[in-house]
């Protein structure tokens, strides 16, 4: 498998606020943990959190990280076919699945999934791709837990506003 970074968006801002969780997250996947999920409540910064953590594992994963947001998917039986979609691969007459236990079955791979939590049905289908493929390190998004085995959950509360003191003496150092 050649290098590759498929679909992850580039980081435009800095990450804020933030540091414990991406350390966490960070230190769960070299710790060997193979599902890593960030709940919270939308607009939280779930997806935020997982690209900067992605950009941060790159080279852990030899450049072998894929990012694919689920949002728009509507039917969880098409969850795994987009995922192999967004991956170049065709389906033709095997399952998405089948395709994705293919492709990730002998490299260390990174996949980020972007809002899972409205295809629950899928969630069973990702338990089989990850207890398939050994190699395969995956970040979710989601407003909650996927309650599967591998799991390791971070949960994200909301940031606290600053005390409009902090924010003129932000303002004023600058």
């Amino acid at each position: 498998m050649t290098s590759l970074v498929a679909g992850l968006p580039a980081i435009q801002t800095p990450l804020i606020g933030r540091s414990t969780e991406l350390d966490a997250v960070i230190e769960a996947v070299r710790g060997n943990t193979r599902l890593v999920t960030l709940t919270g409540a939308a607009g939280v910064g779930k997806t935020r959190l997982a690209i900067e953590a992605a950009h941060a594992l790159v080279k852990d994963f030899g450049g072998a990280v894929h990012f694919v947001a689920l949002a728009p998917i509507t039917d969880p039986t098409d969850v795994f076919p987009s995922i192999a979609s967004a991956l170049n691969l065709r389906v033709g007459a095997r399952t998405g699945l089948e395709v994705l236990i293919e492709y990730f079955l002998e490299y260390r791979s990174l996949l980020v999934l972007d809002n899972l939590e409205h295809l629950r049905p899928a969630w069973a289908d990702l338990e089989a791709l990850l207890e398939s493929c050994p190699a395969l390190v995956v970040f979710a998004t989601s407003r909650e837990a996927l309650r599967l085995r591998l799991e390791r959950v971070v949960q994200l509360a909301p940031l606290e506003v600053p005390d409009r003191v902090d924010l003129e003496q932000a303002r004023s150092a600058s």
